[in-house]
């Protein structure tokens, strides 16, 4: 399963809208709502795992990494 950020328009202000299959749910805060989705894409990760990999859905990656603080 895929877990998506959208970014939506109410009232005047921007929301975050993380996706995962036909569920959703809305943050105010950019940063609440990368956090969420990254928690979630690792808990459907180690579900999918666990059940020994019958998802066969692709899984997202990292579109950013940090460089090494060498």
């Amino acid at each position: 399963m895929v877990v998506r950020i959208e970014v939506r328009e109410e009232h005047g202000q921007r929301r975050w809208q993380v996706r995962a299959g036909r569920r959703c749910l809305t943050f105010q805060d950019e940063h609440a709502a990368r956090h969420f989705a990254a928690q979630l894409q690792v808990r459907l990760q180690w579900l999918t795992e666990r059940s020994g990999g019958l998802n066969t859905s692709p899984t997202s990656t990292p579109e950013t990494q940090r460089p090494d603080s060498d």
